[in-house]
């Protein structure tokens, strides 16, 4: 799998810093990534195949296929969503994972207080 990673980078014309603050993941981290000497959780996996938009086949070696995916377009994001984005790439992957399940939880809560209105 490093040598997926390293390829598709250099494939971009990328450079370290570029890939890690595009997917929060911190320079010298990539680098032993790429490097082969650690291997990257499932969640970087994740991020990682969502910012070269390849699938988590291709990029971990079970496919040859790139796999491209695309991701929907939903214009420029908001001053909030900037500022949620900044913070949300400064926590730790526990944090990330706590963070996101709150907010499932604002959201479900929401339709369900909706559902008793009507």
């Amino acid at each position: 799998m490093s040598l997926r990673i390293k390829d598709l980078r250099t494939e971009r014309h990328l450079t370290q810093q570029d890939v890690a603050d595009g997917t929060s993941i911190s320079r010298s981290v990539l680098s032993q990534y790429e490097a082969g000497t650690v291997d990257p959780t499932a969640s970087v996996i994740s991020r990682l195949a969502d910012y070269f938009q390849v699938s988590i086949d291709y990029l971990v070696g079970r496919e040859d296929d790139l796999g491209n995916i695309s991701l929907p377009s939903q214009g420029t994001p908001s001053r909030k969503e900037r500022e949620l984005l900044a913070i949300f790439r400064q926590m730790t992957d526990a944090q990330q994972n706590r963070f996101l399940g709150i907010g499932e939880g604002m959201i479900e809560g929401a339709t369900a207080a909706e559902r008793r209105k009507k």
